[in-house]
């Protein structure tokens, strides 16, 4: 069984970052709790998230050619509201995406993010 955690064990490979069509040039990657909504304060918001280096051949990270059985990843909800989608992202991002960086956020259209 092998975990990440950003910041336990050495993990540092965690990026994260918010898209705010109501502050579409603007940076949020330092913002500690994203909070993708279909209605935050009267735009859409959406969250990125990507986890580099887990996958290699050095120590504490899955072989490239290991089973993977299961993953889990845990986020904590502090608003009560509908349900949150999750999409694989299909195209690169940085820490510095904003909402127009990204084209008007990103759609689950097959082509930016997953459909499913």
């Amino acid at each position: 069984t092998v975990s990440f955690q950003q910041g336990v064990n050495d993990y540092r490979g965690t990026v994260d970052t918010e898209l705010w069509a109501l502050a579409p040039h603007t940076i949020l990657e330092s913002n500690p709790n994203s909070s993708p909504d279909a209605d935050n304060d009267g735009g859409e918001s959406q969250c990125l998230m990507r986890f580099d280096g887990i996958i290699g051949d050095s120590p504490g990270q899955i072989h490239h050619n290991a089973a993977i059985h299961r993953a889990r990843l845990l986020v904590s909800a502090f608003d009560q509201g509908s349900t949150v989608n999750l999409h694989r992202m299909l195209v690169p991002f940085d820490r510095a995406a904003t909402w127009n960086s990204l084209v008007s956020g990103v759609s689950a259209d097959g082509l930016e993010a997953s459909r499913h």
